[in-house]
């Protein structure tokens, strides 16, 4: 109902594993992104809101295997190459004490495997030869435990953590076994939420989240990088290094309602600790047009990238937002906005995103809705893309690049 690029969202967080339906209390699809709440216009969404302390205590298992056996061949090359899939998930939850608090526990597990085929050209002509393995292991969990407080208001705590390890990536195609690295990754959150009425006409919502994550990558080999186009690629693949990231993000909606209004002010923060000593090409490249160019030594171009590879650096962004839904008539809605938004790391104090809408619904049985809405979006600069900034600034780290170099010795 809300299309498949809808943005899900449960007890207000993004993400995240999808409750039971014994303890969802609402569904809300939200199809008009232009209200001054919203940073993007650009997913409809989905709101997901849970109760705590209903349903009874339940669990599951399931597994999946899926073998290359029951496959087709592949028609471009012809060697069938062997893939396995094989996952498991265990679920438990329920309450804990009716009405006042409940649980919930998920693991899951992946083990996985495909078999890349390389394809490249020899002074023979073209060969096939099927690579080594390329394993694709992980698993995850994550808890919650939600309680109902006094006045209506409600806690809730979520942790999960993730694991994925990757091996005999960057082979298959062109690229030869040689130029297989592996990859780790752990990830870590944990969710805060606090909930309730504040006296007769308001609810306020308040909800912290903190996230762990980082990444590392090793090549098989270290050696320089042989490219000869449209025909092989061999040597070593030359990533090292990885990512460690650390984010807290506040956030926290107050609704208000009085009379013809529906009023709702908020705010969100998130702050940012970046870590990377990610390093490619470091120790040069050399390409060459074709194989007979390999062969008689002459490249076409020698690229490496030189220089300190480590960067680390902290940012805030944050914003604020206010809106009012104003029922003018019983079929007639005007919905005036104003949300702003800045970055520590981007110098630009303009932010300011008005929001307007307005809803019609024509006819006496309210089967028909026409909404018309108007708004200024800001997007977030990335983190790739200030990390990029600061890596090749011409200073920290340089991209050398010769044409028609001497071969071997640049």
């Amino acid at each position: 109902m809300a299309g498949g690029a809808a943005r899900v969202r449960v007890d207000g967080f993004n993400g995240g594993q999808l409750p039971s339906r014994d303890v969802i209390r609402s569904i809300r699809i939200v199809r008009d992104t232009f209200p001054a709440e919203h940073h993007s216009a650009e997913n409809d969404g989905i709101d997901i809101v849970t109760q705590a302390g209903i349903g009874p205590i339940r669990g599951g298992f399931s597994t999946r295997v899926r073998d290359s056996v029951f496959s087709g061949s592949n028609p471009f090359v012809d060697i069938k190459a062997p893939e396995r899939t094989q996952n498991f998930d265990v679920n438990i939850g329920g309450a804990i004490v009716p009405n006042k608090s409940s649980f919930s526990l998920f693991i899951g597990g992946r083990k996985q495997f495909d078999t890349p085929v390389a394809t490249f050209t020899t002074e023979a002509g073209k060969v096939s030869q099927l690579l080594g393995r390329r394993p694709n292991d992980g698993w995850n969990a994550n808890g919650m435990f939600d309680y109902n407080l006094p006045a209506s208001h409600v806690l809730r705590l979520g942790y999960s953590q993730n694991y994925s390890s990757r091996s005999n990536l960057g082979v298959g195609g062109f690229d030869l076994e040689e130029r297989a690295y592996s990859n780790q990754t752990w990830g870590n959150q944990l969710r805060m939420q606090e909930a309730g009425p504040v006296g007769r006409n308001a609810f306020l919502n308040t909800r912290l989240q903190w996230r762990l994550y980082r990444t590392d990558s090793t090549s098989q080999i270290e050696a320089q990088t042989i490219r000869v186009l449209d025909g092989f690629t061999r040597g070593g693949a030359q990533v090292t290094g990885g990512v460690d990231q650390k984010d807290i993000e506040l956030s926290s909606d107050l609704n208000y309602v009085r009379g013809i209004h529906t009023m709702r002010t908020g705010i969100q923060l998130e702050g940012r600790h970046y870590r990377t000593d990610s390093h490619s090409n470091y120790l040069g490249t050399y390409i060459f047009s074709s194989t007979d160019d390999f062969l008689i030594g002459k490249a076409r171009n020698y690229t490496r990238r030189i220089g300190d590879p480590l960067i680390s650096f902290a940012h805030l962004e944050g914003a604020v937002y206010v809106q009012d839904d104003l029922r003018l008539r019983p079929n007639l809605t005007f919905s005036p906005g104003l949300r702003y938004e800045l970055q520590t790391h981007v110098h630009d104090l303009t932010g300011f995103g008005p929001r307007l809408g307005l809803t019609w619904s024509p006819g006496r049985n309210g089967g028909t809705t026409i909404r018309t809405s108007y708004g200024i979006f800001y997007n977030w600069l990335g983190t790739n893309v200030y990390e990029q900034t600061l890596r090749v600034n011409g200073i920290r780290q340089q991209e050398i690049n010769i044409v028609n170099p001497a071969y071997p010795e640049p």
